[in-house]
C-alpha cells in the first residue's frame, strides 16, 4: 500500500520481466506516472495482479514497450485511467491485453496511445467513467507524434461506461488511426455511444459486434 512500482530498463533488447499475483493498492502518483508505472520495458508481463484504488492511473507503460502481455489481472478504483499506454517518443508495439477486469476507473478503463499491433481480447472493460464523461476502452492517436494502426479488439464486454464502450480517435494535425478490426464486442448500455469514430479513422473494419440500449449505435 502506497507509493507505488516504478521500473525502468536501460537494455531495450535484454529485458524479460513478469510480474505475477501481486497486488498494488493505494498507491499514490503523479500524473503520467501511475500505480504501477513501466519505462522503456520490453517482453514484460502482468499475470494475475490487482491495480487499484490509485490516486491517478492504474497500470501505465510509458516511452517505448515492445512484446508486451497484461493477461487475467483486475485493474479497478483508479483515479483517472486502469491501464494506460502513453507513447511519448519512442515505439510501442506487438502486445497482448487479455481476460481482464477493468472495471470502476474514474476516466477511461484501456487507454492505447500511438501503439501498434496489438490485440485487445476477451476483457470486460466496464462501469468506467465518472458523471462528467469517460470511455470504457479508447483507442488514439498519442502526444509523441505517432498515429496508431495494425489492431484487434475482439469479444470483449464494454457495458455501462459513461459517455463510450468502445471510442476510435484521430487528430486534426493528420494523425490517424488506421487499419485494424473491431468484431465480436459488446459495447451496451454506455450512456451515448457504443463504438464511436472521430476524426482520422480509416481502413477499420466493424462487424458482428453486438450494441443495445445506448444513446447513439456504431457498429
Amino acid at each position: 500500500d502506497g507509493g507505488g512500482l516504478y521500473l525502468t530498463f536501460k537494455s531495450l533488447n535484454k529485458q524479460f520481466i513478469t510480474v505475477q499475483d501481486i497486488e498494488f493498492t493505494n498507491g499514490t502518483s503523479t500524473e503520467y506516472q501511475g500505480t504501477v508505472y513501466v519505462s522503456n520495458g520490453t517482453n514484460t508481463t502482468f499475470l494475475r495482479c490487482t491495480v487499484g484504488s490509485g490516486t491517478s492511473d492504474g497500470l501505465v507503460f510509458g516511452n517505448t514497450a515492445n512484446n508486451f502481455l497484461i493477461q487475467d489481472c483486475l485493474i479497478s478504483q483508479n483515479a483517472r485511467y486502469g491501464i494506460r499506454f502513453l507513447d511519448s517518443g519512442g515505439i510501442m508495439q506487438n502486445g497482448t491485453i487479455t481476460g481482464n477486469t477493468v472495471i470502476w476507473n474514474d476516466t477511461i478503463g484501456i487507454f492505447m496511445q500511438g501503439v501498434d499491433f496489438f490485440t485487445i481480447g476477451t476483457n470486460t472493460i466496464s462501469w468506467n467513467g465518472d458523471s462528467e464523461g469517460g470511455r470504457g476502452l479508447a483507442i488514439q492517436h498519442s502526444p509523441g507524434a505517432r498515429g496508431t494502426i495494425n489492431f484487434l479488439v475482439i469479444n470483449n464486454t464494454c457495458n455501462y461506461n459513461a459517455i463510450s464502450g468502445i471510442a476510435f480517435s484521430g487528430n486534426t494535425a493528420g494523425l490517424s488511426c488506421n487499419h485494424g478490426t473491431c468484431t465480436g464486442n459488446t459495447s451496451s448500455y454506455n450512456r451515448e455511444i457504443g463504438i464511436g469514430f472521430s476524426y482520422l479513422c480509416y481502413d477499420i473494419t466493424v462487424d458482428h459486434n453486438t450494441c443495445d440500449w445506448i444513446g447513439t449505435n456504431t457498429g
